[in-house]
């Protein structure tokens, strides 16, 4: 193998991340913007925890859309990673207030 082929395979993952990433911003944005009632701060951790969700867990949640919908084709394979990563975006405060609360208990103790 080639550098030259490592190289294009390593802009393929970074433009691949880019989409999760930027996709769970913009629904950690749009989650962060939808309630004004919090601090500033707690916005910049909507957006945050939305791009951690979509970069860690939207690519997993594409693979399993494409293939539960036989989606085909790059440009709809965009269209659903985005879409994925924006939703995970989006919800992932409450993903991860779920979770935590399941794991160790409503208070932090279980």
């Amino acid at each position: 193998m080639s550098g030259h082929g490592f190289t294009d395979a390593a802009r393929e993952l970074v433009d691949w991340f880019s989409v999760l990433v930027l996709g769970g911003v913009a629904g950690g944005a749009v989650r962060a913007l939808a309630l004004p009632e919090h601090s500033w701060k707690r916005r910049v951790t909507y957006i945050a925890i939305g791009a951690l969700c979509a970069l860690f867990v939207g690519g997993l949640v594409a693979v399993l859309t494409i293939q539960m919908f036989k989606i085909e084709g790059t440009t709809a394979t965009i269209v659903t990673l985005s879409a994925s990563s924006f939703m995970l975006g989006l919800g992932g405060e409450v993903l991860v207030t779920a979770l935590t609360n399941k794991i160790f208990g409503r208070n932090g103790a279980k």
